[in-house]
């Protein structure tokens, strides 16, 4: 009675060299998983650091006025005590100093936004890519582990 003919899968885990193959190739992207994971901890923390600097409570929404340690606050803050001191707080030069501002922070904002959106789109393209390669070198180990399985075949039969 014929044994049964294992399956290219079974015959796969049989070989050592791909199994070793495959083990680095993915301990190489569980790596990769987490050096991403990292710099995107540290780049959250900048960002993070960096609304606050600029004066913006992310919980409310809003620039805090009051916090004069921080840009917001302490430039609304300089502009209100330059036109008081001056008694101009009623000016239409004060409302065109705090809208000036208030463009001003909207915009440096929005640039942060937009770097924090492109860093997460980077690691996301950058993940894709490796993942992606690490398949294709997948792929050509287990090509080349049926391609030692054929020659042992081959020379089985030929000795």
């Amino acid at each position: 009675m014929a044994r049964p003919r294992a399956s290219a899968q079974d015959e796969l885990a049989g070989d050592s060299v791909y199994a070793a193959q495959v083990a680095a190739l993915n301990r190489a992207l569980q790596n990769f998983q987490a050096n991403q994971a990292l710099g995107a901890d540290f780049q959250n923390q900048d960002y993070s650091k960096a609304l606050r600097n600029l004066g913006y409570n992310a919980g409310t929404g809003q620039y805090d006025v009051e916090d004069k340690m921080q840009g917001y606050g302490g430039a609304t803050n300089a502009a209100r005590q330059n036109y008081a001191g001056r008694g101009m707080l009623r000016s239409s030069g004060y409302g065109t100093t705090r809208a000036n501002l208030n463009r001003s922070f909207g915009e440096q904002k929005s640039s942060m936004d937009q770097a924090q959106q492109n860093f997460k789109a980077q690691q996301a393209r950058d993940f894709a890519q490796y993942e992606g390669e690490a398949k294709d070198a997948q792929l050509m180990a287990r090509e080349a582990a049926i391609q030692r399985r054929r020659q042992s075949l081959l020379m089985g039969l030929g000795g």
